[in-house]
């Protein structure tokens, strides 16, 4: 029998760990798994009340990097099961957590070490340790970071939406020309046919996407 099964996660990690740096404090880690486990309401006042986009400010995180933990906690919980770029290591660390004769502990990543020490814990007990992540300077961190990312989402919005006019205004002009072109006998309403047909192979759109861009 693994000798390991008679330890809880965090005795057997103890044993052994000898710690790794991360940008994020415990505190923090702790605040995303509870937003993870769907378990704010077990926070102090006044954040058991506020919603996700609230509490990342407050605790001084950003948005993609509560959902890149998240997606972490998911793989190492069992509930993710498309594999995506990055998703090695977590996936190894999932399979060994079933022989712990192969889990070299000092190799740990903070995401890991901390979300198996919380699965133990009652979800009061990872608050106390979340709400140390509400401070001040967090705040204005978490601020910051959503400032940045709506400032990114505007920046993005408004590309696509000049990219979006560039390519109608180019489509338009294409229709336009290869319709006289393809217009045999003077048939202009064929040739407009041909033409959008042309038109939906080169930009790579429905033909139906295309005479909407046409309207």
């Amino acid at each position: 029998m693994n000798k390991h099964r008679s330890l809880s996660f965090s005795e057997f990690v103890n044993e052994h760990y000898q710690g790794v740096t991360s940008h994020l404090t415990d505190a923090q880690f702790a605040l995303i798994y509870l937003i993870f486990k769907g378990k704010t309401h077990a926070l102090q006042q006044p954040y058991r009340s506020m919603d996700t986009k609230e509490l990342r400010i407050m605790g001084g995180l950003s948005d993609q990097t509560v959902r890149h933990r998240i997606r972490e906690m998911q793989i190492l919980s069992g509930q993710e099961d498309a594999a995506r770029k990055g998703d090695e290591y977590f996936e190894t660390i999932l399979a060994k957590m079933t022989d712990r004769e192969n889990l070299n502990v000092s190799d740990l990543r903070k995401t890991a070490r901390l979300f198996y020490n919380f699965q133990e814990m009652p979800a009061e007990d990872v608050a106390a340790i979340a709400n140390e992540a509400f401070t001040e300077e967090n705040q204005e961190k978490g601020q910051h970071y959503y400032d940045k990312n709506i400032e990114k989402q505007a920046k993005y919005a408004q590309d696509a939406k000049q990219k979006h006019s560039k390519e109608r205004t180019a489509i338009q002009q294409h229709v336009s020309d290869y319709s006289k072109a393809f217009a045999k006998g003077g048939d202009l309403a064929a040739g407009r046919n041909k033409a959008i047909g042309h038109a939906a192979q080169k930009f790579g759109k429905t033909e139906a996407e295309i005479r909407k861009m046409l309207a």
